[in-house]
C-alpha cells in the first residue's frame, strides 16, 4: 500500500508539473498585447536582466486587483512588484505607461509622451538602456522627459538628437 501511494504521489507531482508548465505557456501566448509591449519594454530597459512582465489576471479572484511580476528569465521564479528594488518598480511601470501610450495610439494619430524623472532611480546601466529605448520612442512620437539630473540630459544627447530647455 504504501509503494503504491509513493507511486500515485509521484504521478501527482509530475502531473502538477505538466500543468503549471502549460499555464505558463498560455499565460505567455494569452497576455494582453499591453503585458505583451511592456514586457519587451522591460527586457530593453532592463538591459535584459528581465524578460517578461506578467499579471495573475488568469488567477486573481473578482473584486481584487491582479498583481504584476516580473521575471528574470527562463525558469526563473516570477517576483512581485512590492518585492523588486524601487528601481526596477520604476522600470516596471515605466514600461507600463509606454506600453500604454502605445496601445493607446495604435493605428491612430500619435500624441506627445510627457514623463517627469522616470529614471531617477535607475543604476547607470539600466539609465542608458531605458534613454537609448526613449530615444528609439521619440523617433515616432513627440517626448518630452522632465528632469533635474544635467547628467541625463548628456547622456541622451551623446545617444542623438535632442533639445534642451531649461525651466527656472
Amino acid at each position: 500500500k504504501r509503494s503504491d501511494l509513493v507511486r500515485r504521489h509521484g504521478v501527482l507531482l509530475l502531473a502538477n508539473a505538466c500543468l503549471e508548465k502549460a499555464m505558463q505557456s498560455f499565460r505567455l501566448e494569452a497576455q494582453p498585447s499591453l503585458l505583451q509591449k511592456a514586457s519587451g519594454f522591460l527586457n530593453k530597459t532592463s538591459a535584459g536582466a528581465y524578460e517578461w512582465l506578467g499579471s495573475n489576471i488568469f488567477e486573481h479572484k473578482p473584486g481584487q486587483d491582479p498583481e504584476l511580476t516580473a521575471r528574470p528569465g527562463p525558469g526563473a521564479m516570477d517576483r512581485q512588484a512590492q518585492a523588486l528594488s524601487r528601481g526596477t518598480r520604476d522600470q516596471l511601470y515605466l514600461c507600463l505607461r509606454l506600453a500604454l501610450a502605445q496601445e493607446i495610439t495604435h493605428g491612430r494619430e500619435t500624441v506627445p509622451l510627457l514623463l517627469d524623472d522616470p529614471l531617477v532611480n535607475f543604476d547607470d546601466e539600466r539609465l542608458t538602456a531605458a534613454l537609448g529605448m526613449l530615444m528609439e520612442m521619440a523617433k515616432e512620437r513627440q517626448l518630452l522627459l522632465l528632469t533635474c539630473h544635467c547628467p541625463q540630459y548628456d547622456l541622451a544627447r551623446d545617444m542623438g538628437e535632442c533639445n534642451l530647455l531649461e525651466l527656472i
